[in-house]
């Protein structure tokens, strides 16, 4: 029988299952379409904000499956998941789903707390 001494920095065995990965990419993709559609309802078709709105609209149907990596890279599905939704007009569920993988694997109170700032920084940017 093995003694955890420092519970917090302690590895938890995270499996991924398949039946939740496959709606959480579709969940996340279409968030970030919708986003992307409301977004783009304030341009002119002919304009170049319209045109960056389709280039987001064409990153925002493989944007779900950076999730798919979430469990052998928690911290980087996390950021870049992040920088997708600061620089991009994505919804921040996409984040917040990159989040909790973070937090099931316990990294620790530092990335813990660093973290749980940048996911509520980025949601409160995604939704202003």
């Amino acid at each position: 029988m093995s003694v955890i001494t420092n519970p917090s920095t302690a590895e938890v065995p995270v499996r991924t299952r398949i039946w939740c990965t496959v709606p959480m990419v579709v969940c996340a993709s279409f968030a970030c379409l919708a986003q992307v559609s409301f977004a783009s309802q304030q341009y002119a078709q002919d304009s170049a904000p319209y045109l960056w709105m389709i280039a987001c609209v064409l990153v925002a149907i493989p944007s779900g499956l950076i999730l798919l990596a979430r469990n052998s890279y928690p911290q980087a599905v996390f950021w870049t998941a992040c920088l997708l939704v600061v620089a991009l007009p994505y919804d921040s569920l996409i984040a917040l789903m990159a989040l909790t993988s973070l937090l099931a694997r316990r990294q620790g109170t530092k990335v813990t707390l660093r973290s749980v700032l940048a996911a509520a920084t980025t949601t409160i940017w995604s939704q202003v």
